[in-house]
């Protein structure tokens, strides 16, 4: 039989469009929309305040937030790029070539809209691999993510009429004009390439700076240019001087605040484009907290100390024995202790993201993180407790069971008879619902939360900014 030859009948012109302007407009939308996604996990996944802020809205907060938890999983990276640039750069480059296919309307040509279905049917796939991924291999799911898939979703489905010349892209794209459409989408391409780049590698090095020194820095000295903050505060007070409007609404308290607003949006804009400014901004930030945070009574009582008992500056750790960064700053402060010469003491509470014994979680982040929770209890009431807390963070054991912690503090000289006996004890189970408790109400809702004389701290990085203020509040020499 013969084959039918393609007649401009039986095949749509390449220059008729195939995708109508409404549907070429919501599909450029939902790039927007995914595109905004993506950045939003890259600022987040860099420590960015004001991302993690909005994530937090959307996911929850602290180490309970499905968004942190797979933000901070070793599948959050490609090659050592995060997975949210990928995506970034996905939506940006086929967000341009929507763009350059459309010099003479709003109709998507048939050529384009096969790639671009192709492109987007390609996305869902992965996003399919990468959901299981987080529901297999790590045990959460980032709500943003889920986001991002559904703009995937709806992309596919708007282009769905170009599915008859998916066959046909490579011939849409060998004539002249689809030459040219191609080589101007590479070359924007490459330049979107180079800029997401560049913008992750600055955003690293920020947060690499911060994180250099998982303690912190101590207290910065003024900035070199505070005489130029000083000076901009005055400008600022100047003007509000001259506002007659001002002086009727209040007699200093708003013009005082205009000017303090003011001079905080220059220092804000000034550390952005400066690293080495931008760290200085956050932990002058981070004491401006800790110094207004109120002290909370904590019961140290039957805890054994680190550090000499009746040390001036007491640091209160709420910890997880399965948390990650708790394991990295158990050893920061272990080596840290000796070094303060006296002037620090440390105390360990639990404080275990497991529901099996924190019910007030959405959900288990590390499971059997109670039972060595339990198991320090335990190890405490033996004497045994910094042996067993050194032990456990060497190489934090998985899920571990009763009788896997039992061996931990064996292997500490705990006797393993009365170990079993005292994690079974309704009293062991109560000190630990104590602990969990007196966090909770302490505000604390991630690991490691650290209180410094009972105000808690920002974070962890500001443990020795927080001690030099502690010191100089106490009248201790720096």
């Amino acid at each position: 039989m013969a084959k039918k030859p393609k007649t401009p009948e039986n095949v749509p012109s390449e220059s008729a469009g195939i995708i109508t302007r409404q549907r070429t407009l919501l599909l450029m939308l939902l790039l927007v929309v995914g595109g905004g996604l993506s950045a939003l996990l890259i600022l987040d996944h860099h420590g960015v305040s004001f991302a993690q802020t909005a994530v937090d809205q959307v996911c929850g907060e602290g180490d309970d937030s499905g968004c942190a938890e797979v933000a901070q999983s070793a599948y959050s990276t490609f090659g050592g790029v995060s997975l949210a640039s990928i995506g970034l750069f996905f939506y940006s480059s086929i967000l341009l070539l929507t763009c350059i296919s459309l010099p003479g309307g709003w109709e998507l040509r048939p050529g384009t809209a096969a790639l671009l279905l192709g492109l987007l049917a390609s996305a869902v796939l992965l996003d399919v691999v990468w959901l299981g991924v987080q529901a297999f291999a790590i045990g959460a799911f980032c709500k943003l993510c889920l986001a991002t898939y559904a703009v995937n979703i709806a992309g596919v489905a708007l282009l769905l009429p170009a599915k008859p010349h998916l066959s046909s892209v490579a011939e849409s794209f060998s004539a002249p004009a689809g030459k040219t459409t191609l080589t101007a989408w590479g070359l924007a391409s490459l330049m979107l390439f180079v800029s997401i780049g560049t913008a992750e590698y600055s955003l690293a090095a920020k947060k690499s700076q911060l994180a250099g020194n998982i303690l912190g820095s101590p207290a910065a000295p003024p900035a070199s240019d505070s005489a130029a903050v000083a000076a901009e505060t005055e400008s600022s007070a100047g003007e509000a001087d001259s506002s007659v409007e001002l002086d009727s609404l209040d007699s200093g308290q708003l013009k005082a605040q205009l000017a303090e607003a003011r001079t905080e949006i220059t220092r804000l804009a000034q550390a952005l484009d400066d690293p080495k400014l931008y760290q200085q901004y956050v932990l002058e930030k981070a004491a401006e907290e800790f110094e207004q945070a109120p002290a909370q009574q904590l019961d140290l009582a039957n805890l054994a100390p680190k550090g000499r008992a009746s040390a001036p500056i007491t640091i209160v750790e709420y910890s997880d024995f399965l948390c990650p960064y708790c394991q990295a700053f158990a050893k920061a402060i272990t080596d840290y202790v000796p070094e303060s010469r006296g002037r620090v003491t440390v105390y360990f509470k639990n404080y275990p993201l497991d529901q099996a014994c924190n019910p007030g979680l959405r959900r288990t982040v590390h499971p059997g993180a109670c039972n060595l929770a339990l198991g320090a209890i335990c190890a405490q009431q033996q004497g045994r407790f910094w042996a067993y807390h050194d032990k456990v963070y060497v190489a934090p054991p998985k899920n571990p069971s009763v009788e896997t912690v039992a061996a931990i503090a064996g292997g500490v000289g705990a006797d393993k008879g009365a170990f079993f006996v005292c994690m079974g004890s309704s009293e062991t189970s109560r000190e630990l619902a104590n602990q969990i408790q007196e966090a909770k109400s302490a505000g604390v809702s991630s690991t490691p939360s650290i209180f410094l004389n009972g105000r808690k701290l920002p974070n962890a990085n500001a443990l020795l900014q927080g001690i030099e203020l502690e010191s100089k509040r106490l009248g201790l020499i720096p």
